[in-house]
């Protein structure tokens, strides 16, 4: 079901007792077996699994002017419907910035995607993250999306060949 962040804080605030809570993020933009195996490896991390569901400004600003290809609202949806897996999900605005939603949400575990990590400027992102939070267990995943045409780029790509 679709929250607000605030909405699932409280939430998390009367029901975490005992229960490890793992967050992670993304755009799920045309969901594939890559964004299912990320997933499954972040709910393997702890007992409730809440994501953020990148907005349509933030997707557009990382991923170019034609992304995304589905609404913020029909990606948050089909996260939604991964009942077993997924516990809680809200769309991430361009505003709120990772301290924030770690701030509000108070997450036992992070899990970001490897692909994340292409740049010096994430890897030095996550270490000072783990700054901020030391109570925080910061995980990067090791499922590789881009691997074997799992990306939605290339699956965009080879809908445009066909």
């Amino acid at each position: 079901m679709l929250f607000s962040i605030q909405e699932i804080a409280e939430q998390l605030q009367s029901s975490r007792f005992g229960k490890k809570v793992v967050f992670c993020s993304g755009s799920f933009d045309i969901l594939h077996e890559g964004h299912l195996n990320f997933l499954r490896q972040a709910k393997s991390h702890g007992d409730i699994l809440v994501v953020a569901v990148n907005s349509d400004i933030v997707v557009s600003s990382r991923k170019g002017p034609t992304r995304p290809v589905m609404s913020e609202k029909t990606r948050s949806a089909i996260v939604c419907a991964l009942g077993g897996m997924v516990d809680f999900v809200f769309i991430k605005q361009p505003n709120q910035t990772k301290e924030d939603i770690i701030s509000i949400l108070k997450p036992d575990v992070v899990v970001f995607c490897n692909d994340n990590f292409r740049s010096e400027k994430h890897v030095e992102r996550c270490i000072n993250l783990e700054r901020l939070f030391p109570y925080v267990i910061f995980i990067i995943s090791v499922e590789d999306k881009r691997t074997e045409g799992w990306s939605t780029t290339e699956i965009i790509e080879k809908i445009k060949k066909s």
